[in-house]
């Protein structure tokens, strides 16, 4: 018994520092000791998901289950895993049995709202995270969610997504910023700069896309690198970051508390936050101001509501002037709101697909929780008006057949068959490039547009056809589409969203020179100018240290 209870101390100390690998040998010692302990088999499922193996995790879960049916985070965290891979007709339903178990549990509810999100139900998905919260107030994690879902809601304006913003701010963050030390850095305007990155997705995740130019492009004589990772496990793309940076930490396992406190004693000059409220964010250490300039931009570039973030990287098409004051960061304009670096593998452009099929294809390959049902019956409607049109979907949850039998069967009713739909599901990442060489006409989901999504497809050379949002949200395709020229592909109203979405499937010639054109003229741009981008990040960096320096917020 002795031995049991020092093996689930140290397994539950490995699990809280965030050193999975090491708890599962622990967690695997208990289990092969009491087999028919049903919390054994959750917590070693826990340490297995953090590190990506989602199948080991999930027959942990069910065999907790099996033990015990009324071991409640068994089916809720089954259902996270279920969500993992895709599968989320069966993590719902596993949610929903958490929640027959204990109804007013404020994580099974705010766990249920994700799983809800990611299946495109953002009404169901805001009641859930609203219910959690009225349960347990203090929940930043849920509000962080709540917020994150907001973006896609199409009735709200940018001041109620904001005014959200600071009631979170308010609710979680004020607190921390009564206590914030003196910044003892040097106050040197020309010196070297040590810049901290916070973010949860310094791995194979998409938002890397967008924030590796700039993490991995500065000058390492200007500007030292430090990265706080978030994330529970490492991969290939965080060894690349890990080998340019100057210091790396793992804050996975740690507090906000000790993570402000590190950071401090790294004596970072400028702590910037790539995630936003998005999964895995930090922003109660932000909260703590441990240095003394603190910006945010790219991972989830929507503003934060933080008073103790000084900064928002934008464009003046992301946040235009009239919009400027419902921050609470100040606006700080760039080239563009983002860079990109292409994938090395990305395949070369191919032909206009029409020229092989014999008739245009629409597609998306964002992922289906920005796709409400309204979207799709537009674009239904869109591929209806051409002759032989076509839609292609990508993404992972059409390995469901639950999801793939949902999204026809709306496409069905707004009168598109079975025929002249393409769905496909999780692939490598060059295979998913490769299948921007199927589709003709790119659609921007709205009211939350696509981000690397469109910029990949134009890199594979397909224009997209966008909504120019009322939100942030809603404007990243457009602002990146006007920084190429052609902003002629971005619309008011739905009305002229279908038009031009036909007005280009008819075109073909154009199609065709876009078809060439386009990787070139993303590559001299600056959104597809890596360099160019990080020299004007350099230089906002080097002019608000310098402001600092001078005695100015």
């Amino acid at each position: 018994m002795a031995e049991i209870e020092e093996l689930s101390r140290r397994a539950a100390a490995l699990l809280q520092a965030g050193r999975s690998a090491e708890a599962i040998e622990a967690l695997r010692a208990m289990v092969a000791r009491e087999p028919q302990v049903a919390l054994w088999q959750v917590n070693l499922g826990v340490g297995l998901r953090r590190l990506g193996r989602f199948e080991e995790a999930i027959g942990c879960y069910r065999r907790a289950i099996e033990l015990d049916p009324r071991q409640v985070d068994a089916h809720d965290y089954l259902g996270n895993a279920l969500r993992d891979l895709g599968k989320l007709a069966e993590g719902i339903a596993a949610h929903r049995d958490a929640l027959a178990l204990e109804p007013r549990r404020p994580s099974v509810l705010n766990n249920l709202g994700a799983g809800l999100f990611a299946q495109g139900d953002i009404d169901e998905a805001l009641r859930h995270f609203r219910v959690a919260l009225e349960i347990k107030p203090d929940f930043p994690e849920a509000h962080s969610n709540l917020i994150f879902a907001l973006d896609f809601d199409p009735t709200l304006t940018t001041a109620e997504q904001q005014a959200e913003r600071k009631r979170w701010w308010m609710r979680h963050g004020r607190r921390h910023a009564v206590s914030i030390p003196p910044h003892a850095n040097s106050r040197a305007p020309e010196r070297p700069l040590r810049i901290g990155y916070v973010s949860a997705d310094f791995l194979g995740h998409s938002a890397a896309a967008l924030f590796a130019p700039i993490v991995m492009g500065h000058d390492p004589v200007a500007f030292e690198v430090v990265g706080y990772s978030n994330a529970p496990r490492e991969d290939d793309m965080t060894a690349q970051f890990k080998a340019r940076a100057k210091l790396w930490r793992n804050i996975s396992g740690a507090s906000d508390g000790q993570v402000a406190q590190q950071i401090g004693v790294d004596g970072i000059d400028i702590l910037v936050d790539l995630s936003g409220h998005s999964a895995g964010n930090r922003l109660l250490v932000f909260a703590r101001k441990p240095a003394p300039i603190q910006v945010t931009g790219w991972g989830h570039g929507t503003g934060t509501g933080l008073p103790t973030i000084d900064v928002f990287f934008a464009d003046r098409v992301i946040v235009p002037p009239e919009e400027r004051h419902l921050f609470a960061e100040r606006i700080v304009d760039l080239p563009a709101s983002l860079t990109f670096a292409p994938a090395t593998y990305a395949p070369p452009v191919g032909p206009s697909p029409f020229q092989e099929v014999g008739a245009v294809t629409f597609g998306s390959l964002n992922r289906m929780s920005k796709t409400a049902d309204d979207v799709l019956r537009l674009w239904a409607k869109i591929a209806k008006r051409v002759e032989g049109g076509r839609l292609l979907l990508k993404d992972r949850v059409f390995d469901d057949a639950t999801q793939r039998a949902r999204i026809l069967g709306v496409l069905a009713k707004a009168g598109l068959s079975a025929e002249r739909v393409l769905l496909l599901g999780a692939s490598s990442h060059r295979d998913h490039l490769a299948a921007y060489g199927r589709i003709d006409v790119g659609l921007d989901p709205f009211p939350h547009g696509g981000g690397v999504s469109t910029l990949e497809a134009l890199w594979m050379g397909v224009p997209v056809v966008t909504l120019i949002g009322k939100t942030i949200a809603g404007r990243f395709s457009a602002a990146m589409q006007s920084a190429i020229g052609l902003g002629d592909f971005a619309a008011g109203d739905l009305d002229r969203y279908a038009a031009i979405a036909v007005e280009a499937a008819k075109d073909r010639e154009r199609l065709v020179r876009l078809r060439a054109e386009l990787r070139s003229r993303v590559a001299a741009s600056p959104v597809g100018n890596a360099k160019r981008y990080v020299s004007a990040v350099e230089g906002a960096y080097r002019e608000l240290w310098t402001r600092w320096c001078a005695g100015f917020a």
